[in-house]
């Protein structure tokens, strides 16, 4: 039997390494965000000739601003971060009980991608008379369609996939080509 294909999800990150990402980002902004109050500082009072107190206290102000946007900069990554992990934890789980409910399914369940099964469910195996493994490694749709029905299922395929279709189309019988009739 083989199963759903699984979504690319990474492991989900250590609350350490999530420190140490937004750290990171963090210290990204506030290094190149100090570079720019310095020198620009600096050319601001080159030009005017202001009082070099003057280009210090502008200088104390701005690595000030740095410091604080950082720390808050460093708490909002953090958050998304343990948000970004928690909506991965719930999609593992609800694929799980996806992968369940299908594998255990009384109907044929399939998924298709360019004319070609991706995954069927036992019982559709069972219901053309296919193993599950050669559906998916040898078959495409029509295949498993009776001859007088695939140009309805070319349409309704086409249907579906320039998104002009009525319920109609989605409730159309199209007749099933098992493997001893084939």
């Amino acid at each position: 039997m083989q199963s759903i294909p699984v979504s690319p999800l990474p492991p989900p990150l250590r609350p350490a390494a999530t420190w140490r990402l937004a750290l990171n980002v963090a210290g990204i902004y506030g290094g190149l965000d100090v570079a720019w109050v310095v020198v620009t500082d600096l050319l601001v009072i080159g030009r005017t000739g202001a009082p070099r107190e003057l280009l210090w206290l502008k200088i104390d102000k701005g690595l000030g601003f740095v410091i604080v946007t950082s720390a808050l900069l460093v708490l909002l990554v953090r958050h998304y971060l343990r948000v970004l992990q928690k909506a991965k934890s719930l999609q593992w789980a609800s694929e799980s009980q996806f992968r369940s409910l299908v594998e255990q399914s009384i109907v044929g369940v399939y998924l298709i991608q360019n004319n070609r099964f991706i995954y069927v469910n036992p019982r559709l195996a069972e219901i053309f008379g296919y193993p599950a493994a050669e559906i998916t490694e040898r078959l495409v749709v029509a295949d498993l369609v009776a001859t007088v029905d695939r140009a309805a299922l070319s349409l309704s395929i086409h249907e579906v996939v320039t998104k002009q279709f009525t319920i109609e189309t989605l409730a159309s019988a199209i007749a099933g080509a098992l493997k001893e009739a084939a």
